[in-house]
Formats: C-alpha cells, sequence, structure tokens
C-alpha cells in the first residue's frame, strides 16, 4: 500500500491487482478511488508510461488523490489524472482526459473507513453534524431529509434504498422525536431507530441503525 496518508486498506489488493492483470503502459480507472490504495498499486505495476483515472465525489478523496500524484511523480510511476464527480459519469470523465479505451476498469463499492471516521455522521455513533454528503457543498444534507422529509417520502427511502422491513415503523418514530426535537448528529438518529425497530429483529450483536 502506498504511503499516502490514508485509514482505509483497499480490500482484496491482491485480487484485484491479479485480476486486472497489470501490464507496463496501460491504462486503467479507479472508479472508486477512496484513500488511493489501489490506484498506488496499480501505477507502480504499470510503470512510468502507465495511466490512471482516479473517480470520486468525496473531496478528501481527491485531496489524498493529489497526494499520491505527488508520490508518484517522486518514484517515476504512472500518471494519475483526477476527477470529482459520480462513477455513473464514467465515461464523460474518461473522454475530459483523452481517454478512448482502457486495459481494466475497478469499482471497489461501499463505505470506506475514512468516511466512517471523517465525522460527517457516517457512524451511528457519531456524535458531529448528520451531514452525510460525498460531495460536500450544494447538495442536501441527511439532516435536512430526516427532518423535513414526508413521512411518507421517508417510508418509500427506507423501503426502496435500504430494503428496511421496518421502514413504517422508522418513518413513524422519526416524525415523533423532530416535532419534540430536531435531528442535528447521527447519533440522534440511530437511537430513535434503536428504539423502533423490535428487539427480536435485531441481530445479537449488531446495532439496529
Amino acid at each position: 500500500m502506498s504511503s499516502t496518508t490514508t485509514s482505509h486498506i483497499p480490500v482484496l489488493e491482491k485480487e484485484v491487482i491479479e485480476y486486472l492483470n497489470i501490464r507496463p503502459g496501460g491504462i486503467y480507472i479507479d472508479a472508486t478511488l477512496g484513500g488511493g490504495g489501489h490506484s498506488s498499486s496499480i501505477l507502480r505495476r504499470a510503470g512510468r508510461e502507465g495511466i490512471v483515472l482516479g473517480i470520486d465525489k468525496n473531496p478528501e478523496a481527491i485531496a489524498l488523490g493529489e497526494q499520491l500524484q505527488k508520490e508518484a511523480r517522486e518514484n517515476d510511476w504512472g500518471k494519475l489524472d483526477l476527477k470529482q464527480g459520480n462513477f455513473a459519469d464514467i465515461v464523460a470523465h474518461a473522454a475530459s482526459c483523452q481517454i478512448e479505451a482502457c486495459d481494466g476498469v475497478l469499482f471497489d463499492i461501499g463505505l470506506s473507513s475514512d468516511l466512517l471516521y471523517s465525522q460527517k455522521g457516517f457512524s451511528v455513533y457519531d456524535e458531529t453534524s448528520l451531514d452525510m454528503r460525498f460531495g460536500g457543498e450544494g447538495e442536501i444534507t441527511a439532516q435536512d431529509i430526516v427532518n423535513h422529509s414526508d413521512e411518507a417520502d421517508l417510508v418509500f427511502m427506507f423501503s426502496h434504498f435500504g430494503e428496511e422491513p421496518y421502514s413504517k415503523t422508522i418513518a413513524r418514530a422519526i416524525v415523533a422525536q423532530r416535532e419534540r426535537t430536531p435531528f442535528s448528529t447521527a447519533a440522534d438518529l440511530s437511537s430513535v431507530i434503536k428504539y423502533a425497530i423490535p428487539k427480536k429483529a435485531v441481530e445479537k450483536g449488531k446495532h439496529p441503525a
């Protein structure tokens, strides 16, 4: 793993490198840059003629990527291009970097440990602002959603996006609580969820939120 500062450990790094079959001078896209661990490994193996396009919606991930760019230059690894945005726009991001074809694409889908410890409200134990934005400015926060969405909209989000069987119970509890005190932290929200879900439905040792 790169010495670039990050708490995120890339998953299945050995397997990723094996199945991408990195070749010297190859072009690769890391569609979920995160802490840059996978991109670092690809850059080192692709060599000085190699290219990696790193995409991430989180500006903090892009900042880490800029550190990795510097490290790559200092060590004569491949070139790292960075694009802040959604991986759904991968074709447009690639085109903006004059990439028409590539040798491999990596999607590391999921929430990284960097985000869990970012104090942006991604952890159920987080006492900081209920933010939960990947991209930052200009986007609606989780705090806005739980404090202002209609109960029916909350039910829809929880059931369709979270596949939550107790979506109606949770939505009802959220609306009742916010009438008394608006939600401000992830811990506030997780506490309400904890008591809204029947104990018999909670797997032992796991937080219901």
